[in-house]
Parts: structure tokens; sequence; C-alpha cells
């Protein structure tokens, strides 16, 4: 099954995931379509073609880069666009397949106060759909937002900013954020920003004022550069660094909170 451009969109870069049944994947091309800036596509494992559901105008976002997720409680697939909207730093939005056709799609967009350049995948809790920005916030390095889940049939909410990056803490995160053993807690990389500007691993506590705090700073020797979402393995937590290392190609690293 190909990508042709126009008709169903180009450039994948997001992982698919499936939907309730299992018999349908979706995903996003980050160019293509109707306007060139990407798509909100299926395809059923049936074997029929890709098929575009959305196309984005720029208006309605542009550049799709990370994954879908889906919302099993309402039926809806959130995800980011990294650019367009109406500052043109990114959206946050949803499509839920049962709605009327009018009402299928609704989108909120970053101001740079909440967070601009969306690239990473969203991550469910409590209610609310979770997600970092490369850029914006207080610092312009990077924030992490949060949206509402609400109910299939009414618009998605405006991005919340939760923390800024500074930095210290790490800047210009691309991966998602990863549910801690605890409620409230979530841990991440950013690529760059630490104490070497090599990038970092941190921790989000999320409560009356959330705080993300810097746990390990990137130095090289241990790695450098990480951009990929951690997972947990028992009470681990293990990732990767694009870079660094002793042959300065990259590392897989863990760490125990």
């Amino acid at each position: 099954m190909n990508f042709t451009g126009i008709s169903n969109g180009a450039n994948p870069a997001g992982r698919l995931i499936a939907d309730s049944t299992g018999k349908v994947l979706w995903g996003t091309a980050s160019a293509g379509g109707a306007s060139n800036k990407g798509t909100i596509f299926n395809v059923p494992l049936s074997g029929s073609p890709v098929t575009t559901v959305i196309s984005f105008t720029g208006t309605n976002g542009a550049t799709p880069l990370a994954r879908l997720q889906l919302v099993t409680t309402n039926g809806s697939y959130y995800g980011t666009a990294s650019l367009g909207g109406a500052s043109n730093k990114g959206v946050v939005f949803k499509y839920t397949p049962a709605n009327p056709i009018a009402t299928r799609y609704s989108f909120s967009s970053f101001t740079g106060a909440n967070g601009a350049s969306p690239e990473a995948g969203l991550t469910v809790s409590s209610g609310f759909i979770y997600g970092t920005t490369r850029l914006g916030g207080a610092s312009n390095v990077g924030a992490i937002f949060k949206v509402p889940i609400g109910i299939a049939t009414n618009p998605i909410g405006a991005p919340v900013l939760v923390a800024s990056f500074s930095g210290a803490n790490g800047a210009n995160p691309k991966a998602a954020l990863t549910p801690g053993a605890s409620s409230g807690i979530f841990y991440g990389t950013a690529s760059t920003g630490g104490a070497n500007n090599k990038g970092v691993v941190y921790r989000l506590n999320v409560g009356t004022t959330s705080t993300i705090t810097q746990l390990i700073s990137f130095n090289t020797t241990n790695g450098a550069t990480p951009e990929s979402t951690l997972i947990p393995v028992g009470t681990d937590y293990y990732g990767t660094a694009s870079a660094g290392g002793t042959s300065g190609k990259g590392t897989v690293f863990k760490f125990t909170p």
C-alpha cells in the first residue's frame, strides 16, 4: 500500500495505531493531501488502500509528526500537528469517526505561551491528554501541556500549560511522557539542556504548581541528544540517546527513579 501524495498523503513520520476492533490502522502523514500539509489516514488490514480522512490546510494544522492516540472512552483520536493553526505554532486536534461529518474534527492552536511545535505522541492520564512541545513555554525551549478529554461530541479544549522547560531542567523535548508508578508522576527525555546541554531525563510532578526536575544530565559518555520515549520495565526505565557513547553513535540507557 503506497502513499501517492495529493490523494492520500506523503512522508508518514509517526507510528501506526490500531482502532478498537484491531482491524483498521490509523496514522498521520507529514506532507501530501489536498494542501500538501499532511493528512490523517486509515488503512484496513483487509488490504484496502490508504484513505485520507482529513487533509491539513494550515489553518487546521500542518506537518503532523507524531502518532495518534485513541481514547476508547469517547472513541476519539487525538494528535498534534507541529505547525499551522492561528499562530503557525501547531495545533492539538481530536477526530471522532462516529460524529456527523461536519463535527468529526476539531482543533485548538498553540500560542507560544502554552507551547509551540509539538512533535511527540500524547499520553492519557486522569481525564486529560498530556503532551510536550519542542518550543514555547516561559523560556521558549519547550513545554508540557494538557487538554481535557471530554465527550465525543464536544470540540477539543485549548491546550493548557502544565510546566515550562528552562534549559537547566531540559530543553526541546521530542519524546512523549511516560507515566510513573505513582499518580501525577511522569518521566521523559529532553533532547538538549541540562548541565552539559546534551539532554536530560526529567520527572514531571503534576500538582497545584507542577514542576519539571532534571534527574540525569547526559554528558556524551552516557549518551547525548535523547529523542525517544522511555519505556518502563519493572521498576526501571529504558531509553535511547541518538548520539554520544564510546563511538559517538548513541547509547541505550537505564535509570531507576
